[in-house]
């Protein structure tokens, strides 16, 4: 998967950390249809997706990221996948 533009500009152009997703155990990785806080706070459980989930609706779209998350936009008026990283031993400082 890719970064997000949007996100990086709303950001203020902050760090990027990339990761390939091979690299992370099926437990320490969940994924959320936007900002899983936001949608929280407006009332919307969303259900996390773990990554074999998230790889099903891929394959749905034949691998073509652009038109999932054009999918993702008309459906729900959001532009991006959030990941949630559970375990720190990913990440090197």
């Amino acid at each position: 998967m890719e970064g997000s533009d949007y996100l990086y500009n709303w950001f203020d152009k902050g760090n990027i950390i990339k990761i390939p997703l091979s690299e992370i155990d099926i437990e320490h990785i969940s994924f959320t249809i936007g900002d899983s806080c936001s949608e929280y706070n407006k009332g919307n459980l969303m259900e996390p997706m773990l990554k074999n989930k998230l790889y099903e609706i891929i394959n749905e779209f034949n691998g073509n990221m652009d038109l999932m998350l054009k999918n993702i936009y008309e459906k729900y008026c959001i532009k991006y996948i959030e990941c949630q990283l559970w375990d720190n031993k990913y990440i090197k400082y």
